[in-house]
């Protein structure tokens, strides 16, 4: 149960970031990057919620849910800064 909130939290908050992040640029519409991208922030957020568990902070199953996806869209958000971030200095990935 407990690691189950951490995945799904995770993968939730990794997905939020990315549906607001579409919303922010005003990509409306769908692709099959728009889909290959949801899944990569999804799992993206799934790593962030997996190492901020193994920290040893430790809440109860309902709340580390909701910690998780937190933790997942803050996780990917920092990732996409750090992209926005190379992209400005002329650097690819």
């Amino acid at each position: 149960m407990y690691e189950m909130a951490i995945l799904l939290g995770g993968f939730l908050g990794g997905i939020i970031r990315s549906l607001i992040g579409f919303w922010e640029h005003g990509n409306r519409k769908t692709t099959a990057w728009s889909f290959v991208a949801l899944l990569i922030f999804g799992f993206i957020g799934i790593i962030s919620s997996a190492a901020f568990s193994m920290t040893g902070i430790t809440f109860e199953p309902s709340a580390m849910f909701g910690v998780s996806i937190l933790v997942g869209y803050t996780g990917t958000d920092i990732i996409n800064g750090l992209f926005k971030i190379l992209k400005n200095r002329g650097m690819s990935l």
